[in-house]
């Protein structure tokens, strides 16, 4: 992949060297219910349904970074949660919800590659990519409605039902913005990637809060730490599909560029530019014909790459307020680290 110029590339090419290393530590408190929920999420899979089920081992077997998982236990420790079981299964249930809506956004997008290696549309074809979606939606659902909450089985399957729900209003938002000529607001950005991005987050922790039977100033506060945190994740990744080197991202790169979505990135680099400019750049995307390296000079020209890069820090700034809180333990300290995490991914 090109670059736009060699200081450029070596300044992001630093805070990547270390970014793995620093989720490492972070899930160091919680390790062994990682572990755990890695064999929970082969456990889930039947053997009877064939290609699906091959499609689902390849999927669950991938080097995905568990963030979401990481983020429930975390939060149901740090709020005082004694034990582990329950918080494994709804960390399982959170990571095959959330591996479903990747194998749904990859058929969306028609991508390639994710985690590293071929997208299961990619490699098996699109029937079986969305019967093996439904499987892992279904499967997240039957795991969260056997969890018991203060003697109520609903809590938590209700919490994944409105997450569900709220997902797919953002990814409606998304699809019908990409195409319509009409530019999005930063505001209506925002409000787009709570539901698409951020909700799943913020359901990660409620449910670790719920599960330590927080009382609601907490739970609200923890709610309030995975929304910003999720948005800070979106727009992170919103500068990466432009700007990251594809091999150590793991996924096709200029996605969202290829779809036609608004980003931060875009909609700050429309806003500010003059009509001339913005005319040029919207006529090359819309044709298909730019180069993913001359739109990428053109958004760091514009200094939209730094604005929304210094977007994703405020976010991930208030995620980390949101936690003052809790008292100071292990599991504290990694929240703040994931927040930290979430915009230093190898940029």
């Amino acid at each position: 992949m090109e670059t736009s110029g060699s200081a450029q590339t070596a300044t992001r090419k630093g805070p990547a060297m270390h970014t793995q290393t620093e989720l490492e530590c972070a899930y160091m408190p919680v390790r062994d219910e990682l572990a755990q929920v890695e064999k929970e999420l082969r456990k889930s899979v039947s053997k009877d349904f064939g290609t699906v089920s091959d499609a689902l081992v390849y999927l669950l077997g991938s080097e995905g970074k568990r963030v979401r998982p990481a983020v429930l236990i975390l939060v149901a420790k740090a709020c005082g949660l004694n034990g582990s079981g329950r918080g494994v299964q709804m960390a399982t249930a959170a990571e095959l919800f959330h591996t479903a809506t990747l194998v749904t956004d990859d058929i969306l997008d028609a991508a390639v590659i994710r985690r590293g290696q071929k997208t299961v549309n990619q490699k098996w074809g699109t029937d079986t990519a969305v019967l093996s979606a439904q499987y892992l939606y279904l499967s997240a659902l039957s795991i969260s409605s056997r969890i018991k909450s203060n003697g109520d089985v609903s809590d938590y399957s209700r919490v994944i039902l409105d997450t569900a729900n709220s997902m797919l209003s953002g990814e409606i938002k998304d699809i019908e913005t990409g195409k319509s000529d009409r530019l999005l607001t930063e505001q209506e950005y925002i409000s787009m990637v709570r539901d698409k991005t951020a909700s799943l987050f913020s359901a990660c922790s409620r449910i670790g809060a719920l599960l330590a039977d927080a009382e609601p100033r907490v739970l609200k506060a923890m709610l309030v730490y995975g929304e910003n945190l999720g948005i800070a994740f979106q727009i992170a990744d919103d500068v990466l599909d432009i700007t990251a080197d594809e091999n150590l991202l793991g996924k096709s790169l200029g996605t969202d560029l290829r779809m036609g979505r608004m980003t931060l990135p875009l909609i700050h680099h429309l806003r500010v530019s003059d009509r001339k400019t913005r005319r040029t750049f919207v006529e090359s995307l819309a044709s298909g014909k730019g180069e993913l390296a001359s739109l990428r000079f053109s958004l760091e020209r514009s200094g939209s790459i730094d604005y929304s890069l210094n977007r994703a820090r405020q976010y991930a700034s208030a995620a980390r307020k949101s936690l003052d809180i809790l008292g100071e333990s292990a599991y504290k300290k990694s929240l703040e680290a994931l927040s930290r995490y979430a915009v230093q991914r190898e940029m």
